[in-house]
């Protein structure tokens, strides 16, 4: 039977007298591998916190081995034998691998006390005995994520580590090294796993790396929701516990009748010398599947200015020529990507933030803006931020309230095309949600709609028609 390392049993902690976590309960024994999911504010990074003493808890305890543990931060957690791993890591990118492997060791206080040689041959002998092929002269800034990776786990495991948080390490969309690194990713942590070593997956959706766990705990709000064990569970499940409701229920409104042509492409690039041609109709939803997540960006800096492109653009059939993301927008694009929706102004207020697209159309005189139309505006926003005060600082909002404004400013803008990127590998779950609604919306008031998506399924289940690009 294998041994429990760690219970975390009724446990609550308040962050500046606001309640982060509440009746948490979970635990880990060795060599499980343990996932916690949950949407941006459901209290994931709080828990990772409280795993390796940057918190305290309230209220409930904490157990290693089954014994109380008062740990009052990261040093003490891992004589504990309990590691973190964000995606930042602790590894010196100028570094190189033997150097970061030297240092982690943490048994001689500076190089100059062993001859490079010396270390370069230890370093070489630990990653060969766990399968890492690699340049141990390398700087840790030309390595793929995934590699960086693999050599944290090292790190951890010959450092002590029984349990290993792996904290949002892998929420983001990975480089094509990284997913081919990512067999010798998942074979190395199986073998840690089979020599008893425990790892705790804390992430923002499921993915390749917590479908295999044991468990899976549901984080919403706090406290878990739903604990699932292997094969329990599907997405629309998850879904609909980490964020309240059955993800299933959004469905997209039964095709409208279609208008005429908003947006038509001709020779444009698409990957390594591919061209795709494609038609986007008013009102339509039209996808882009692009399985390696390169060939989709190619075809959104070309729609939107960013890379220069000979291809022929034509909205409401008149060619038009983008030679930057200002002229698209002029012409009736827009663009929802992670990069646009931090767009913000701290220095604006939420009515200033929503409106800043409309600038040019509500003004009767360059730079004077018409007081009438302001007022109707006005009344249009407040009817879609019910309850929200208008000039209050965006800096007081959390992220999916500003992700709904972000939003709420594309549909004022009423751009004739809109493309959306990646809306499930960029976005949380309810972030996604919001996107879905917007889609819905947009396509309801005639806005031609192109989503690019390495995710088939996703295209599948929002789109109208498909393009597969090769």
């Amino acid at each position: 039977m294998r041994g429990e390392i760690l219970r975390i049993q009724n446990t609550a902690v308040e962050i500046e007298g606001v309640p982060a976590l509440r009746g948490m309960h979970l635990h880990v024994s060795e060599g499980e591998l343990i996932s916690v999911i949950g949407i941006r504010g459901s209290g994931k990074n709080s828990l990772s916190r409280l795993l390796v003493g940057e918190v305290l808890p309230d209220s409930g305890t904490v157990y290693v081995d089954g014994i109380p543990a008062h740990f009052t931060g990261e040093l003490e957690a891992q004589e504990k034998g309990i590691f973190r791993i964000t995606r930042n890591g602790k590894l010196i990118p100028s570094l190189s691998i033997a150097e970061n492997m030297f240092l982690a060791n943490g048994r001689l206080p500076s190089f100059s006390l062993i001859p490079k040689a010396a270390f370069e041959r230890e370093t070489e002998a630990i990653l060969k005995a766990y399968g890492i092929p690699v340049d141990i002269g390398q700087p840790i800034e030309t390595i793929p994520f995934a590699t960086r990776m693999m050599l944290e786990l090292v790190k951890c495991v010959e450092c002590g580590a029984r349990l290993v948080i792996l904290d949002q390490a892998f929420d983001h969309a990975l480089d094509d090294a990284s997913m081919r690194t990512m067999v010798h990713f998942h074979s190395l942590l199986n073998g840690m796993r089979g020599k008893g070593t425990a790892f705790l997956v804390i992430a923002n959706k499921r993915s390749e790396l917590t479908e295999g766990a044991d468990r899976t705990y549901v984080l919403s709000q706090g406290t878990i929701a739903r604990t699932f064990h292997k094969g329990e569970y599907d997405n629309e499940i998850l879904m609909s516990f980490m964020i309240g409701q059955r993800h299933g229920e959004f469905k997209m409104a039964t095709p409208r009748a279609l208008g005429g042509t908003v947006l038509s492409v001709r020779g444009l690039p698409a990957g390594r010398n591919a061209t795709i041609d494609f038609s986007v109709r008013s009102g339509e939803v039209f996808g882009i599947h692009d399985s390696n997540g390169e060939n989709g960006e190619a075809v959104i800096e070309a729609l939107y200015g960013i890379r220069q492109t000979d291809a022929v653009i034509l909205i409401d059939s008149v060619p038009r020529r983008f030679h930057d993301p200002s002229a698209a927008f002029a012409h009736g694009i827009g663009l929802v990507s992670r990069h646009t929706v931090e767009c913000l102004f701290p220095n604006l207020d939420i009515f200033e933030n929503v409106t800043i697209l409309l600038r040019e159309r509500l003004c009767r005189i360059p730079g004077l803006l018409d007081d009438r139309l302001m007022k109707v505006v006005r009344s249009d926003v407040k009817e879609m931020a019910p309850g929200l005060d208008l000039g209050a600082d965006v800096s007081s909002l959390g992220p999916e309230r500003k992700m709904k404004l972000i939003l709420d400013r594309w549909k004022l803008s009423r751009r004739k095309a809109i493309i959306f990127e990646q809306p499930s590998l960029n976005f949380d779950y309810l972030e996604t949600l919001r996107i879905y609604e917007a889609i819905e919306y947009l396509r309801g008031d005639g806005c031609a709609v192109v989503v690019v998506s390495s995710l088939l399924e996703e295209l599948n289940a929002i789109c109208d028609t498909v393009l597969v690009l090769k």
